[in-house]
């Protein structure tokens, strides 16, 4: 099933893959279904692309429900005043024709955004190989034009690894999935945190596995930037600062924060290397950045 959205995210038709409409809906400026042609062929993601519970009447939007009935949350915002609304049951301020609250606790005005660019590291023109899987990948993030309000880059990093050590008689299949956030000042273009205190902001790096080992690593990447994102609501979704974890100084999460990502920025590496024999340089097989 594909979901076609409006510019709230809101679901308006889902079709099946050869593009035949399944259901179709009609919302109010609260997100009221006001009509709906098939709604048993349908999905619960509907309003904002948040989940409805027809036996309530009300919207899931993580950190509350919202009842389009009312206008309103049903209960008070968990990050209180430090949300910046007075009224903390309040949807958007009253003014849900131009903003969205995708987990509850702040509104984002839905218009045209700063754009997450990337830009190469001095003296790294894309991935570096070194010997027996060590490899390092470096680049800054950039924000065009300035960001007015200040806010967060948000990536989602999912990587396989798998190794084996002839010489040590080990085997090991690495599995990560995590969201890291760098923050952006207001007025600036690039983000402020950078990993591991090194210079730049993104980096993967594998290390050299030795003599006798071979193996494969695959990483793919999506980011996006949230203008207007505060240290607070970031906390609020289960970000943390773990040096020993995988996104070095930053904050980050192996929970999905489920944000409703504005995707503009993709990556993705797959390289592998066979040192069983003799010591050889890692071989990038693949690797994009767009």
């Amino acid at each position: 099933m594909w979901y076609l959205t409006d510019k709230l995210g809101s679901v308006r038709e889902n079709t099946d893959g050869n593009r035949n409409v399944l259901d179709s809906i009609t919302y109010d400026t609260y997100g009221n279904i006001l009509a709906e042609t098939a709604p048993s062929s349908g999905d619960r993601f509907k309003y904002t692309s948040r989940e409805w519970d027809s036996e309530i009447g009300q919207y899931f939007y993580r950190a509350r429900y919202y009842g389009p009935g009312i206008g309103r949350f049903e209960s008070e915002d968990p990050l209180a005043f430090q949300a910046d609304d007075s009224n903390l049951y309040r949807y958007v301020k009253n003014a849900p024709i131009d903003n969205t609250d995708p987990v509850g606790t702040y509104g984002i005005r839905l218009e045209p955004p700063p754009t997450l660019d990337w830009k190469k590291v001095k003296g790294f023109n894309g991935p570096v190989p070194g010997f027996c899987g060590q490899i390092d990948w470096q680049i800054q993030w950039r924000i065009t034009p300035k960001s007015k309000k200040g806010g967060y880059v948000i990536q989602h990093i999912e990587a396989q690894i798998i190794m084996n050590n002839s010489k040590a008689g080990k085997f090991k299949n690495i599995s990560q999935e995590y969201w890291e956030a760098w923050q952006v000042r207001k007025g600036m273009r690039i983000t402020t945190r950078v990993e591991s205190g090194k210079g730049f902001d993104d980096n993967f790096t594998w290390q050299d596995e030795g003599r006798g080992s071979s193996g494969e690593i695959e990483i793919w990447g999506t980011a996006g930037f949230y203008e207007g994102m505060t240290p607070d609501q970031v906390a609020g979704l289960g970000f943390r600062v773990d040096p020993k974890g995988p996104a070095g100084d930053l904050p980050y999460t192996t929970k999905d924060p489920h944000l409703e990502t504005p995707v503009t920025v993709f990556h993705e590496l797959i390289a592998v290397w066979d040192c069983r024999q003799r010591r050889q340089k890692t071989h990038v097989v693949y690797s994009n950045i767009g």
